[in-house]
């Protein structure tokens, strides 16, 4: 019989016993509790009985919202508006039906007239979201006008269809509401990604249903025989289930060192659209210094670029001997090697970011990507960075010695750091960029001859766009070669890779990133044995160079 009708997908309000069924559930699942919130200055939250704001008190166990902001003209300043907007105030009656009595809102609990608090603020924001019992995420609508579907206003719920031809009976499954969650709004802010990643226990409310993300389960309140089934709903969610700290049965096996978790981060958290650049560094840094404060294995970052000592080198070259056969390694001390993430690239040119670092993925609009092969690049120690401070104050070694302090961006007083880079003792060559008449670049080195085309090229932007402030023709306007190629990393046993930054001199003599190469022949990058390194570019060794 056509069009015949089955059970409805969800109920048109939230069952707030069945979301306490699985928060009741997550309380046996050990790495589900969430992170001690007692180190948090400053920390205020929503007293949703009262409906004021207030120090947070001890040991408090509260639960924070994730939502959008929509135009900022929308919220009224603190103090906590009587009525308020539908999600905030669905947010309120969430908390308290489900048992709690404190809930985390950026906008009121963080001071917003104030520099101080909200640095601060902005820096803990990752412990913060660590720290919450539970995290509701707004993911229906785009601003904080719609509410949370099922809660002071019902679902649209739509009825599912079926068709009988012969014996066979065809139903109409709508889109899963995972792959709603992943397509809404949030998903794709800048703001919000690390807000859904440290998270422990998410509560998602789409326009569908009302999702369950722990560290341990998956859950929906969708009716049975609606769903695609769980496993698709996991499949929709891979890219979330992979940058966020799941269990190992949850995460594929590229993911197993903190290193490449801090590059899944940057690569993912690139793809994501903010209202100002001027947010780039600040709406990560949550999840940047959370990660910095492991006490395993910590990964710092020099504005958004992952570094960190290279843990067990000594059993790193030992594998890769075994590997690709050969002699007994040269043991180092892991202190005198270094992951720093310079070699990401652009599949596609972006646009320049002012006030970040051309370096940085910060630096730039547009998505980036790391080459799969990145853990044979490390940096020894002859490989020397000094971070010159925006105070005239003296340079600082940094790397070696000072991870811990100086892997953190401090945002305000004498310890602020500049975006540019001294590199010291660099493997350069100067090279020539000519346009074609397609708009490519081409690369030519020192004795006239044409980069191999073996060699992968990737531009940061456009060199031939009408925004791009120096030509490739032209010859730069400071003091130096007006192109180079920096040769970064260092070359492990039998492989050969050589990393390229190109660099294009500015007019105040300080070079800027505006290309990455590669030098492979077989894509070796994605595994492939067989596959054969290009002879390297022919550099020369320089004592000092300025990268901003």
């Amino acid at each position: 019989m056509p069009d015949a009708q089955l059970a409805l997908p969800s109920q048109p309000r939230v069952d707030f016993d069945l979301l306490k069924t699985w928060t009741g559930r997550c309380e046996e699942h050990g790495q589900c509790l969430p992170d001690e919130a007692s180190e948090l200055e400053r920390f205020k939250v929503i007293d949703c009985e009262t409906r004021t704001v207030q120090r947070a008190p001890e040991k408090c166990s509260f639960v924070a919202l994730s939502y959008l902001w929509g135009p900022q003209e929308d919220f009224a300043p603190q103090p906590l508006p009587a009525e308020q907007t539908g999600t905030i105030e669905d947010a309120i009656t969430v908390t308290l039906r489900l048992g709690f009595r404190y809930l985390w809102i950026d906008r009121y609990c963080i001071e917003q007239t104030s520099i101080m608090d909200r640095t601060l603020q902005i820096k803990q924001m990752g412990q913060i979201y660590a720290s919450a019992h539970l995290t509701i995420i707004a993911a229906a609508g785009t601003d904080p006008r719609h509410g949370l579907p099922g809660v002071s206003q019902p679902r649209q719920v739509d009825q599912a269809v079926t068709e009988q031809i012969g014996p066979v009976t065809l139903v109409q499954l709508k889109t899963s509401a995972a792959s709603n969650f992943q397509r809404s709004m949030w998903a794709t802010r800048a703001w919000t990604f690390q807000e859904g990643i440290l998270s422990k226990r998410r509560l998602v409310f789409t326009d569908e249903a009302v999702l369950y993300m722990c560290q341990s389960d998956y859950h929906h309140d969708l009716a049975p025989g609606y769903s695609s089934g769980v496993n698709y709903e996991l499949v929709a969610l891979a890219e979330f289930i992979q940058c966020a700290r799941l269990p190992r049965e949850f995460r594929s096996s590229a993911g197993s060192s903190r290193f490449k978790e801090a590059l899944r981060y940057v690569t993912a958290y690139s793809r994501r659209n903010m209202r100002m650049s001027s947010d780039a560094l600040n709406a990560i840094i949550g999840i940047l210094n959370y990660i910095s404060n492991d006490r395993k294995e910590p990964i710092f970052h020099l504005w958004g670029v992952p570094l960190a000592p290279l843990t067990d080198v000594e059993n790193y070259f030992d594998t890769t001997v075994k590997r690709y056969g050969g002699g007994t390694p040269k043991a180092t001390p892991r202190e005198d090697y270094f992951e720093f993430a310079l070699n990401w690239i652009h599949p596609k040119p972006g646009r320049r970011r002012g006030g970040f670092p051309s370096w940085s993925p910060l630096g730039w609009e547009g998505p980036i990507e790391y080459p799969l092969q990145y853990m044979d690049i490390v940096i020894p120690k002859e490989f020397d960075i000094r971070i010159h401070p925006l105070k005239d104050a003296e340079s600082r070694p940094y790397l070696r010695h000072e991870l811990k302090h100086g892997g953190q961006i401090q945002y305000e007083g004498k310890d602020a750091i500049s975006t540019k880079l001294e590199i010291i003792s660099a493997l350069v060559a100067p090279v020539q960029l000519l346009l074609e008449d397609n708009g490519d670049a081409r690369i030519t080195l020192k004795d006239g001859t044409t980069l191999d085309p073996e060699f992968e090229t990737y531009w940061d932007e456009d060199l031939g766009g009408r925004d791009s402030n120096m030509k490739a023709e032209d010859t730069g306007r400071g003091e130096g070669e007006p192109w180079l190629v920096w040769q970064i990393g260092c070359k492990t046993v039998r492989k050969r890779r050589y990393h390229y930054v190109v660099l294009r001199l500015g007019n105040d003599g300080i070079y800027e990133r505006v290309g990455f190469i590669i030098a492979w022949k077989g894509r070796s990058d994605a595994g492939l044995l067989d596959a054969t390194w290009a002879d390297p570019i022919p550099c020369d060794r320089t004592e000092s160079l300025f990268i901003a």
